[in-house]
């Protein structure tokens, strides 16, 4: 599948860079569409005596491993904001005025010819990373938009794939109130934004659409040596500490940097195993250094100019 970013909301724009190939797997396009039904009664044994279509909306979700440069296109779609100056250095931030960028989806599925699906106008929804002692980083990302028959079908494009090494949670190096710590063995880091499609009268599809809010939050699952992790829920629930997570592949670095998180209420210890583990839930707040709840650096994305 391929996410290009567009010039005007809703206006197809083609793929043709690796950072607009997704390497998708179990993806899921899906057209809702509403469902109108008449069951009037009309002393008639039948229940349903009418079926229309009501207004519609497109939905993607997908998985993929954390590649350097198509990742930088989920960030930018959440974040919205690249402060790329030069090379394939982005630090991406969060845009406190207007509405991150929105994309065209293809549904790249292989047929030749003018007959791939789009669903245009589509925002980035939600990004989850999530790591464990087995498997890579993996990527879980959901959209709204336009749903596929409000785009004319379109010339399947040429694939582009990133051929860089995808980031592994072995080359993870975590930072957890300023301090080293090497006892995360299982984390996850969702990014949400609530985005809510306008349904104006005199189009079956969307006239435009809104984003909310980014609420970032995670569960972390340490192997405690002592109560450090411990305490910071204890002691320090409503006070500021920070979170960094630095993956390491190669020349290419992706930076998670929350200055200000808190451990939430359900941070307990599970003894259910030969060694004892602590599940902290976290929070992270909006917070002037990251001029949001984090700041994401990619070093090795798109080469030559911003997402």
């Amino acid at each position: 599948m391929a996410a290009a970013k567009e010039t005007t909301w809703g206006t197809y724009q083609a793929a043709t860079t690796s950072d607009q190939f997704m390497m998708a797997s179990n993806p899921k396009p899906v057209d809702d569409i509403d469902t109108i039904l008449d069951n009037g009664f009309r002393s008639l044994a039948g229940k349903d005596q009418a079926y229309y279509q009501g207004f519609r909306v497109g939905k993607w979700s997908w998985e993929m491993h954390a590649y350097p440069i198509p990742i930088g296109t989920v960030f930018m779609g959440l974040l919205g904001t690249d402060g790329w100056v030069s090379g394939a250095l982005h630090p991406f931030t969060l845009l406190n005025t207007g509405l991150p960028p929105s994309y065209s989806l293809a549904d790249f599925y292989g047929i030749t010819g003018t007959n791939t699906r789009v669903q245009a106008g589509s925002y980035f929804e939600s990004l989850t990373l999530s790591n464990a002692a087995t498997g890579g980083v993996k990527c879980a990302v959901t959209t709204v938009g336009k749903a596929s028959p409000g785009t004319a079908l379109q010339t399947k494009p040429t694939a582009a794939f990133d051929t860089s090494n995808a980031f592994l949670p072995w080359q993870a190096a975590v930072t957890l109130n300023s301090v080293s710590n090497l006892k995360l063995i299982a984390f996850d880091v969702s990014l949400k934004r609530p985005v809510d499609p306008i349904l104006a009268l005199g189009s079956q599809d969307p006239s435009a659409a809104n984003v909310g809010q980014l609420e970032v939050t995670g569960k972390m699952t340490y192997a405690p040596t002592d109560d450090t992790e411990e305490l910071l829920y204890v002691t320090a629930q409503q006070a500021a500490f920070p979170l960094s997570i630095v993956y390491t592949s190669g020349a290419n670095t992706l930076t998670l940097q929350m200055t200000k998180i808190n451990f939430e209420k359900t941070t307990a210890f599970d003894r259910g195993t030969p060694y004892v583990k602590l599940m902290s839930s976290f929070r992270a707040i909006h917070n002037s250094t990251d001029t949001g709840p984090i700041k994401v650096t990619l070093a090795g994305g798109k080469s030559g100019a911003a997402y």
